[in-house]
């Protein structure tokens, strides 16, 4: 058959297939009538002839841009600043919570916050820790004694923000007693029922030689905006006696001279999309509680395994004698000169024998903020791999570097090369790890693990197996997209950031913090923001979640390549959103003169105490349709019509998932 012959029928075919699409639009395919096939069919044979415009939906594409950043008092740089922020849809209020004060910024012009007012806790001195907004309820979790041994936690209870006298009136708190921090809370979309995360982690100054070490325990209550409310605390107690069967799964367990589920600390929580759970993340252990709220009864402990390194490229050493990107500064010095930190680099390798993984399992360690997702009727959670270790004492931890590491401390199974990198600073001398964990009976090492997983990670709610992992991703872009900042942190406000270049590259590396997620329309959105030095990494997920694209990278707060020192930056306002403690995914707002909603990220500097806010907003880029080639058999013409009649029809009439989106018709919507 004719090449010719072949494109009338491939349009012949397409017009069908607009034709049917359109009408559909009205009716479906059983309501046609005789005179709607003829018009069709009449339509096909009058422009089959006529060149067609093809197109198929296309690449995803998404773009921040910040609407506004504010410097909220104090207005200090380097005090625990944000921590937690949550946001009141119906006034269109923000509330941010830092170590002072509690500060309501109103948003209803989001390109011109402005702050209404700066709250003191209801005990002075108190450190804000966590915030939720529910009914006409705010809800506050704080350490009211974050300078004064011990520490006591508190739950203050609110009503909403009072415009016309400028306070937040306290109804009654919560007293959780000395020795425990509620780091986290987290309500029942009826706010029925609050879940407070008591992480409770040692304290070794109040009692003279001793170490007070409480359980990290889920506090539960019910009613909790009224004087009715009952709760109770759970702990882990149960699972003392599991150890052994739990450690094979990348549960950690220290053994300070303490208890297993003394051990366990509580840093975050996340309810499931079905609220009928609540998943318990225990960043110390590499695990996460599974918490049954319909029995009220803590159901089981999921470790999260190990990464094994060998498969991606991570930057192990501040000395490493890398390339410098941008020009003559690195690591505080000229390129090729030692400075204060030695000579850093742009070291990202592969490390073949670093991290020997014998657990089959994939995945970052010792996560911090993690959220839940559905999708495609299944629910995932989406973890910020930061990694942690054990405090043994007020200034020790259970770390140490790779070259304090003893030949006699490695077992006779550790390789000639392994050893010969952990004596050289340039390699794994100055990277740390656990000194508990990878040794056998005799106490020897067997295998080396560091802390972190530099990267996030999706794993099914249902057993925590992974799903997607970044990898080494989150160097590697930075050394590509920013490597002014690569592995940097503002350490002292009387340097530049420059100084401290490449220094984190032996401890956890960039230190992902914050996540958050939502949805544009039929795609997945995921933000993971970094600790150092504040870049967030935006995902996409178009069909397979096993599959997401890296997007961008966002860090408008750091200028490009600056030697001025952190306080001159922050005094001009041009340092901000260091440290994003909290990233939130909001939609709200809406265009002015256009009905359509938008959605911003909010993001909280814990650094520099700042609140910004940026407009995302994703196109799908047509891709121009490509035909098979002239000597293609007609099948291959018939077919490939019949599945743009599929995609464009079919999948639709039927609400099929993973359809290809429609952009007049893109729905906004928060996890």
């Amino acid at each position: 058959m004719s090449s010719v012959v072949k494109r009338i029928v491939l349009k012949a075919s397409y017009q069908v297939v607009s034709a049917v699409s359109a009408y559909n639009i009205y009716a479906p395919f059983s309501e046609m009538t005789l005179l709607g096939w003829s018009s069709i069919l009449g339509a096909v044979l009058l422009t089959s002839l006529v060149p067609v415009a093809l197109t198929s939906s296309g690449e995803v594409k998404v773009t921040l841009t910040r609407l506004d950043t504010i410097f909220l008092p104090p207005g200090i740089l380097g005090l625990r600043g944000v921590n937690e922020v949550a946001f009141d849809a119906e006034e269109k209020l923000f509330y941010v919570v830092s170590e002072r004060l509690i500060n309501v910024v109103s948003a209803s012009d989001p390109q011109n916050l402005t702050v209404l007012a700066s709250i003191q806790y209801p005990v002075p001195g108190s450190q804000g820790l966590t915030i939720k907004i529910c009914g006409d309820r705010v809800y506050v979790g704080a350490d009211t004694s974050p300078r004064v041994s011990p520490r006591r936690g508190v739950v203050f209870i609110f009503s909403r923000f009072d415009r016309q006298s400028g306070t937040l009136p306290l109804l009654s708190t919560i007293d959780y007693g000395p020795f425990t921090y509620p780091r986290n809370l987290q309500l029942s979309p009826d706010c029925q029922e609050m879940l407070v995360a008591l992480e409770n982690f040692p304290d070794f100054t109040t009692i003279p030689n001793k170490t007070v070490d409480l359980p990290g325990e889920v506090s539960l209550v019910t009613n909790p905006g009224s004087r009715y409310r009952k709760g109770r605390n759970m702990n882990f107690r149960a699972f003392d006696d599991q150890l052994e069967e739990l450690r094979k799964q990348g549960v950690r367990f220290v053994e300070s001279n303490n208890r297993f589920s003394d051990d366990i600390e509580i840093s975050f929580i996340v309810r499931s999309i079905d609220q009928k759970k609540a998943y318990l993340i225990l960043q110390e252990t590499n695990a996460v509680g599974v918490l049954n709220l319909e029995t009220g009864q803590l159901d089981s402990i999921l470790g999260l395994g190990v990464k094994n390194w060998s498969h991606f490229l991570m930057d192990t050493s501040d000395r490493d004698g890398g390339q410098c990107r941008w020009g003559s500064v690195c690591g505080g010095s000229r390129e090729g000169e030692k400075g204060g930190y030695g000579v850093g680099g742009v070291g990202v390798k592969n490390w073949s024998h670093f991290l020997m993984d014998t657990s089959d399992r994939d995945g970052g360690q010792c996560p911090d903020r993690v959220v839940a997702v559905e999708w495609q009727g299944e629910e995932y959670l989406l973890f910020a791999d930061e990694g942690q270790a054990q405090l043994l004492s007020p200034s020790t931890t259970e770390q140490v570097r790779g070259k304090d590491i003893l030949a006699e401390e490695l077992a006779d199974s550790v390789p000639q090369s392994l050893r010969d990198q952990l004596q050289d600073d340039g390699k794994l001398g100055r990277l740390l790890f656990s000194s508990v964990d990878g040794r056998n009976e005799e106490g020897k090492y067997e295998q080396l693990f560091h802390f972190g997983g530099r990267g996030c990670s999706i794993r099914r709610a249902e057993d925590m197996s992974l799903v997607f992992d970044t990898g080494g991703d989150f160097e590697t872009l930075t050394a590509q997209l920013r490597p002014d900042i690569f592995n940097s942190i503002v350490r002292r406000t009387s340097q530049s950031i420059l100084d401290f270049f490449d220094t984190r590259s032996p401890f956890r590396g960039p230190e992902p913090e914050g996540m958050t997620a939502g949805y544009v329309g039929d795609t997945l959105l995921f933000f993971c923001g970094m600790e150092r030095i504040g870049q967030i990494f935006v995902y996409s997920v178009d069909k397979d979640i096993r599959r997401p694209k890296f997007q961008t990278l966002y860090l408008e707060g750091v200028p490009l390549n600056s030697s001025r020192t952190a306080q001159d930056l922050f005094d001009d306002k041009l340092l901000f959103d260091v440290d994003p403690e909290e990233i939130r995914y909001v939609v709200v707002f809406y265009e002015p003169g256009v009905v359509a909603e938008y959605a911003v990220l909010a993001i909280g500097g814990g650094l520099t105490n700042t609140l910004s806010l940026v407009r995302v907003d994703v196109t799908h880029t047509p891709q121009e349709y490509v035909p098979p080639p002239d000597d293609a058999p007609l099948s291959a013409f018939i077919g490939d019509a019949f599945r743009w009649l599929y995609t464009q029809s079919i999948c639709r009439l039927f609400d099929i998932s993973g359809c290809p989106p429609d952009d007049h018709f893109v729905q906004f919507k928060q996890v």
